[in-house]
């Protein structure tokens, strides 16, 4: 089911939160599909027994690698992207349909079955991140304490299609996010094992953020020193490049540093 799924979706991400619906672990789910996606995802959850509803509107979105960071509206006769809305419960599928048109994001980031501390830390910062990349990284990190932290809570493989959060966290030692991210984690397990090993080894991994760009080092740390073998961009710049000269780097509270130089925001996932 799960290999179906993420075929339908073309995403790893959406067919875990799918999966965690259907297992009754997440209340709703919400995907922006294109295409002939929406169509056969509702013959999929009609199958399952899941409620499916699209919104009264679409999406045109902005992407940074795998990531949707920004999105506007558009009539829902034109091309785009659909609001899909997939629930146990038909009237929780509608309430989070009705939430998000109203602009409720403390109801919709609810019944999406956010933690009430991402919740309220989403709406705490979405003016100020609605005018920069809209990716609430910045203050995930200012929140968050030390330069190690649990790979389960790496929220930068989202950029490439690995993730165990549908959400961004108030901090990266946010408990009830790691969590959540843990019984994504045992939920994938049993229905993929391929996947989470391929999942796990990605977000195992340090991460660099520069400018709304995402750099994932594969590698191993010892005493703040990275040692990395690959390297994953949402963009091929001048970084990337610099990135694949170097094997090896440091990280300091949360800066990450090549030839004694800080080349952006920093954080190690083991």
């Amino acid at each position: 089911m799960f290999t179906k799924t993420a075929q339908t979706l073309g995403s790893t991400i959406k067919a875990g939160e799918l999966l965690a619906v259907l297992k009754g672990h997440k209340p709703v789910a919400r995907f922006c599909l294109q295409g002939n996606a929406a169509s056969s995802l509702k013959t999929q959850c009609t199958s399952l027994g899941l409620a499916f509803l699209t919104a009264d509107f679409k999406l045109a979105l902005s992407f940074t690698g795998n990531y949707s960071t920004k999105a506007s509206l558009l009539p829902k006769n034109e091309d785009g992207y659909t609001v899909c809305y997939i629930s146990l419960v038909r009237h929780e599928a509608e309430k989070a349909k009705k939430a998000e048109s109203q602009n409720n994001h403390t109801l919709l980031g609810t019944l999406l079955g956010y933690p009430p501390c991402c919740v309220a830390f989403f709406g705490k910062n979405a003016s100020e991140e609605s005018a920069k990349h809209n990716d609430f990284v910045l203050p995930c990190l200012h929140n968050s304490q030390g330069n190690i932290f649990p790979w389960k809570m790496n929220i930068f493989g989202r950029y490439f299609d690995f993730s165990l959060l549908s959400h961004c966290p108030c901090s990266l030692s946010c408990k009830p996010s790691f969590a959540h991210a843990q019984e994504r984690f045992a939920l994938l397990q049993n229905e993929s094992r391929e996947t989470a090993i391929m999942v796990e080894g990605i977000l195992k991994s340090a991460a660099i953020y520069n400018e709304g760009q995402v750099y994932l080092l594969r590698g191993e740390e010892r005493k703040r020193h990275f040692t990395y073998t690959h390297v994953l961009a949402t963009k091929k710049d001048a970084l990337y490049n610099l990135l694949k000269q170097h094997k090896n780097m440091q990280f300091r509270d949360k800066i990450a540093d090549l030839e004694q130089k800080e080349i952006g925001l920093g954080a190690l996932f083991s």
